[in-house]
């Protein structure tokens, strides 16, 4: 059956707290994703502050995925991965690209409605476990948004854009079908790409560090490919489809040393799928959740 199925800060002149907190609006903003930069202790010393800079960072996650179908849970999965990206500044403007992969294969358990074990009165027959590997890119562009007085000189705002494309490849695991009578293994790729837009949020807390909170909407163009295995038969089937949903996302950043900076965020993100057909099928909703956690390491550029 077809699968339906995120030093002392008040030592430093206000224009380099803007550019303290761009960088963590950033963070806040970037979909699922985030960049987060803080503030050099030795420029502040030395009065520089061009705002303008490159930061490249490193972070090391584990997210856990869950997919429905027809309001259904099909199975959940969990999985650590490395996410490496770039952010360039210049004024009030900054833009960022990332890439993110899954290691290894997260392991998954299939549903009992699912799973075929229940047979006739089940939803599907898709197998006992499955393997999941996950990997998505993007790219955003925005702008800061200056102080207005009655926010408070610690606080920022930045809207952002971009793109994004994410790729999920599931694979459940070969079991013996009684209801068919042979062997049975279904594999699936889902393929998501578009727009997305959103706001952030970045407030100084003391002398310690920044929070940042940032909300997302995506559009989404949505290709999904299952290609069955039944003994010695094989049949493959795309599907296209939309997707949209709603992404948020709280982090903070601190400094470790005057060029270094450290970020831990969680992001949470539910998506739709809808409108999946094929020449001969259509395909019931999709739903994806997804949590993420993250700790990484900021480096700045001079």
């Amino acid at each position: 059956m077809v699968f339906a199925a995120s030093i002392n800060i008040k030592k430093m002149s206000v224009s380099l707290r803007k550019k303290y907190l761009v960088l963590l609006i950033f963070n806040a903003c970037l979909l699922c994703h985030t960049k987060l930069m803080a503030f050099d202790s030795e420029q502040d010393l030395l009065g520089i502050n061009d705002n303008r800079g490159i930061y490249p960072d490193i972070k090391f996650g584990f997210r856990s995925y869950e997919y429905s179908a027809a309001k259904e849970k099909v199975f959940d999965v969990n999985f650590p991965t490395i996410k490496l990206g770039l952010l360039g500044e210049y004024r009030q403007l900054f833009a960022q690209a990332y890439y993110e992969r899954s290691q290894g294969d997260g392991d998954g358990n299939v549903e009992s409605i699912w799973d075929g074990s229940l047979g006739a009165s089940g939803l599907g027959n898709l197998g006992p476990a499955v393997d999941y590997t996950r990997s998505d890119f993007a790219a955003l562009g925005g702008i800061r948004i200056k102080n207005v007085q009655s926010w408070g000189e610690n606080i920022e705002i930045g809207l952002f854009g971009g793109y994004k494309r994410g790729s999920s490849l599931i694979q459940f695991k070969e079991f013996y079908s009684t209801t068919q009578g042979e062997t049975v293994k279904y594999r699936y790729n889902i393929d998501t790409e578009g727009p997305f837009l959103g706001i952030g949020y970045a407030v100084i807390v003391g002398k310690y560090g920044l929070l940042g909170a940032r909300g997302v909407y995506s559009w989404l163009d949505v290709d999904l490919t299952e290609r069955s295995q039944r003994s010695d038969r094989y049949s493959n089937s795309k599907y296209t489809g939309t997707g949209k949903g709603l992404s948020f996302g709280v982090a903070w950043v601190a400094s470790l040393t005057q060029s270094i900076q450290y970020t831990l965020e969680i992001d949470w993100h539910d998506y739709s799928y809808k409108d999946l057909e094929s020449s001969t099928q259509t395909l019931v909703e999709i739903d994806e959740t997804q949590i993420s956690w993250r700790v990484g390491l900021t480096y700045l550029l001079r």
